[in-house]
């Protein structure tokens, strides 16, 4: 059962790290009911706890480490913007899907407001 919940606070963390920017000290906060280890009958309950909010915030870290920087090195940088022209060299074939075709660019050059 322990594993369960480990688990669901793992996959929770992750899901709440890609919905919003944590930052990284979050994951101490599983450290805090480990104070509490010294009431001897609630042992079981405490370290659990502790490993859920530990799971929990160390998945969320570990899915805002996963996602790539956003500057203007990357393309999703100008989503949203003023119409821009993309130049670029296709690197490999065109990988042709039911609704779209990907393309793989080498060499690219962004021209933004005609910079």
């Amino acid at each position: 059962m322990a594993l369960i919940y480990l688990s669901c606070a793992w996959v929770g963390g992750i899901f709440l790290g890609f919905s919003f920017n944590l930052p990284p000290a979050l994951i101490a906060i599983g450290l805090l009911p480990l104070p509490l280890l010294l009431l001897k009958q609630y042992r079981k309950p405490i370290v659990l706890t502790s490993l859920c909010l530990f799971a929990f915030f160390g998945g969320t870290f570990y899915s805002q480490l996963t996602l790539p920087a956003d500057n203007e090195k990357h393309i999703k940088f100008y989503n949203d913007t003023q119409t821009l022209t993309i130049k670029g060299m296709v690197s490999q074939d065109p990988d042709v899907r039911d609704k779209n075709t990907r393309l793989r660019l080498s060499n690219i050059e962004v021209e933004l407001d005609e910079e």
